[in-house]
């Protein structure tokens, strides 16, 4: 389990950190974008 401060994913959520960490990123992505 990784966990990259970019992301701002909390060890608890590590659990979910894999796919919930990637649906984070291109949020933030698609916010950033705009």
């Amino acid at each position: 389990m990784r966990y990259t401060a970019s992301n701002g994913v909390e060890p608890e959520a590590s659990t979910h950190g894999n796919k919930v960490g990637r649906v984070t990123v291109a949020i933030t992505s698609l916010y950033r974008a705009y």
